[in-house]
């Protein structure tokens, strides 16, 4: 078996002819881009958590799922710019969030 053979393989057939000097530069700017959004959001959700009292025991947990769920959905869009196929990695998202619902389900 070749490396290109075994690369196609692993990577779930990603052509790295196509990663061009444009594709990566777009990525990195759709990547910085998306990093001063994700912060600017946070920190619209921490004003809104500190705000409000009602949500002060949940307070934690709202946070690092906002966070959680924004990471991963830039990491999807950087992706998607770098011509990775990502409906894969959206179905992996689904049957984890899948998964962490019925635990709820169980533990409540």
């Amino acid at each position: 078996m070749s490396l290109d053979s075994i690369l196609t393989q692993v990577t779930g057939g990603v052509s790295w002819q196509a990663l061009t000097l444009s594709t990566i530069l777009r990525a990195l700017v759709t990547l910085v881009i998306g990093i001063v959004v994700v912060k600017i959001i946070m920190k619209l959700v921490d004003r809104a958590l500190n705000r409000s009292r009602a949500l002060a025991s949940v307070r934690g947990y709202i946070h690092s799922a906002v966070r959680i769920l924004l990471w991963a959905l830039l990491t999807v869009i950087v992706l998607g710019s770098l011509n990775v196929p990502v409906t894969s990695i959206i179905a992996v998202f689904s049957v984890a969030g899948l998964a962490v619902s019925l635990a709820c389900l169980l533990y409540t």
